[in-house]
């Protein structure tokens, strides 16, 4: 039989459904084609073999629509004759199960739409203010493009106003040149909170900072009590923090945007009381919710020192405090060219005698175990790209997450803290531990407190409840 024969021989729903499964079958292609082209999708592949083999699953069972037709159309083509007509039914099922697979877990994997407004959240930004601190941004996110002004002062009148040109959907409001030690107050568009927040203390001997990482927001097995209570602790007035930083995973999936309108309703109502930054991690940014992320935390109308990039920044305290976030997700395979060469060239421009501190989401050294036969344990790439680099350049202390748990490593001098106690469940026992483990424990939530004072720095690994677990003073 010819092809045309055979098409013509065809009922009419038979060929309505072979147009359909040929679009959902190109359909799936092209969304295979995105999952690969976004390198942090294949970084997730690399180090979670179950998903890995998902996919590749996926992709296989997608090809069972042209191949189950193809198969159908030879079969006629050359009068193979079956008088169960088995051929045809097994086709039929393997079509169908070719559409709903693939369908549903691309379906899972693509960035969901926006989900609602964001509130108000108060960012530290990577634009130094007149008294040598950084500035602080008002940011959130409306659904709609509006136009917003936030007014502020160090009284209830706020006398200073700050107004917006032209309709956006994202909204960042720069508190310029405050004064340190001075409370402020502030409220968007003259209704509702009046917020009110103390600007950085004009002594780095009175600077505290709380760190954090890895609250997973959306998880269902994630411990929201130990998340809340933490971020509590960093408004407490008893407890004179300066800063709060989360370094990722603050949420579960980054490509659903419900969980990031549930975590900033969440954090917001702590976040607006105290300078904040959040850092970028591999669950925030995987299959597309990387652009969530920069919407919500960083929006590209920010002003920024760090070559306009959105995702890694240095905040200067004072004159010989150095604060450097960084985009490193899984590992190194998101430092890319662009913020290596920046990274080097802003630390051969300080003086090593001050303090540098890096943060980032990814651990360096670490003590753990293997998760699907791959090691979360110290990382050779990220050692051999960077623990040369931070000793050559005098820095000081290394904070990350990632694994979920908190551990403090020395290393020739370079102090390597991993934090990633906010709320997502404890890793398993180690099977192997990190050389010049000092302090390791995977079964408390909690936070990392770092005290500048007399000239040296104590980092101290404490409780939701603010409970002294460890501490360790650092000299110059």
């Amino acid at each position: 039989m010819k092809f045309k024969e055979i098409i013509n021989s065809w009922s009419t729903k038979k060929r309505i459904l072979v147009l359909i499964s040929f679009i959902f079958s190109f359909s799936t292609l092209a969304l295979v084609i995105w999952v690969m082209l976004l390198h942090r999708n294949m970084d997730l592949f690399k180090w979670n073999p179950a998903q890995n083999n998902i996919f590749i699953f996926i992709c296989l069972i997608a090809g069972l629509i042209p191949i189950g037709f193809i198969t159908d159309f030879f079969i006629r083509a050359l009068k193979v004759s079956s008088p169960k007509k088995i051929p045809g039914k097994y086709i039929y099922a393997l079509v169908l199960i070719g559409i709903i697979l693939p369908s549903a877990y691309l379906v899972y994997l693509s960035p969901y739409k926006h989900v609602g407004d964001k509130a108000p959240e108060l960012m530290i930004i990577d634009q130094p203010g007149s008294s040598g601190f950084p500035n602080l941004a008002v940011i959130f996110y409306t659904q709609k493009g509006t136009i917003n002004w936030v007014r502020y002062g160090t009284t209830t009148d706020m006398n200073n106003r700050i107004d917006e040109n032209s309709k956006s959907k994202t909204h960042a409001f720069v508190l310029a040149d405050l004064t340190p030690d001075t409370l402020y107050f502030y409220q968007i568009n003259g209704e509702g909170t009046i917020y009110n927040f103390t600007y950085f203390p004009s002594s780095i001997e009175n600077l505290r900072f709380g760190i954090s990482s890895d609250a997973h927001i959306g998880l269902e097995e994630a411990n929201r009590t130990a998340t809340i209570n933490i971020l509590k602790q960093m408004i407490n007035p008893a407890n004179h923090f300066s800063a709060f930083f989360c370094l990722g995973d603050i949420v579960d999936m980054g490509n659903d945007d419900s969980m990031y309108k549930e975590q900033i309703d969440l954090f917001s109502q702590y976040t607006t009381l105290i300078p904040y930054r959040n850092v970028v991690g591999n669950h925030d940014a995987w299959f597309g919710g990387i652009e969530f992320w920069k919407e919500y935390f960083y929006p590209s109308q920010t002003p920024n020192n760090s070559s306009d990039s959105q995702l890694w920044h240095q905040f200067d305290f004072g004159t010989n405090i150095h604060i450097f976030t960084l985009d490193l997700e899984w590992g190194t395979e998101t430092y890319t060219k662009e913020q290596q060469t920046w990274f080097e060239n802003k630390l051969k421009a300080l003086d090593p005698d001050d303090w540098i501190i890096v943060m980032n989401h990814a651990y360096y050294y670490a003590s753990s175990t293997e998760y699907q036969g791959v090691p979360w344990y110290d990382n050779p790439d990220m050692i051999n790209t960077f623990q040369a680099l931070f000793k050559q350049y005098g820095v000081d202390m290394v904070f990350s997450g990632h694994d979920h748990q908190m551990e403090h490593i020395d290393q020739e001098g370079v102090n390597y803290f991993i934090v990633g106690a906010m709320g997502g469940p404890h890793d398993l026992d180690p099977t192997y531990y990190s050389q010049n483990s000092m302090f390791f424990d995977n079964t408390h939530f909690g936070f990392a407190d770092v005290q500048f004072n007399n000239g040296n720095v104590t980092v101290s690994f404490r409780t939701p409840e603010n409970v002294l677990l460890y501490n360790v003073t650092i000299s110059k």
